[in-house]
């Protein structure tokens, strides 16, 4: 079964991810706190993903 890494290369993949988190932070950013969960899954997402690398 194909996978990103595989196809893409491992850093690509890696800066594809945290380019969709950034993009989906961004997104939900204007509505401040109703998004609060969202933003939570998005922190979670980032640390189960990259450790500490950050979301923006």
């Amino acid at each position: 079964k194909p996978t990103c890494a595989s196809i893409m290369g491992l850093q690509a993949a890696r800066q594809f991810a945290l380019d969709l988190l950034r993009d989906a932070g961004e997104a939900i950013a204007p509505l401040g706190p109703r998004a609060e969960r969202l933003a939570q899954m998005l922190q979670r997402a980032n640390a189960y993903l990259f450790n500490d690398a950050p979301c923006a």
